[in-house]
């Protein structure tokens, strides 16, 4: 799991899943369609020592930070193939890459032809 960014929209690396929220990227970012994952990505941003086992009062922290990633949301994945066809067909920005390496070898393939 990581951060893919389009270096031509992207001009510093991301060094943190922070970068998802950017308002300079509304619109522009593609998000894995997994409620857990999602709601761990929020608690870590908000800096919850515990971010898989999300405790009753930091539930609504996370439903709030949650909302606010999805002004920045261009779309929802499920599996690979279709975080690739967004990403570079929708002109994304960043990319939440569930599927890690899997879905870098995909882009650089499709890039090259």
């Amino acid at each position: 799991m990581g951060l893919i960014y389009d270096r031509q929209q992207v001009k510093e690396p991301p060094t943190s899943l922070r970068s998802l929220w950017d308002p300079r990227y509304k619109g522009k970012v593609v998000l894995y369609n997994g409620s857990t994952h999602n709601f761990s990505l929020a608690a870590m941003v908000l800096g919850d020592e515990t971010p898989f086992q999300i405790g009753e009062r930091e539930w609504p922290a996370a439903v709030e930070q949650l909302i606010a990633l999805r002004r920045n949301a261009q779309g929802y994945y499920a599996q690979p193939q279709e975080s690739v066809d967004m990403f570079t067909h929708g002109h994304a920005a960043l990319m939440f890459a569930n599927y890690g390496s899997q879905q870098l070898q995909m882009l650089k393939k499709r890039v090259r032809t």
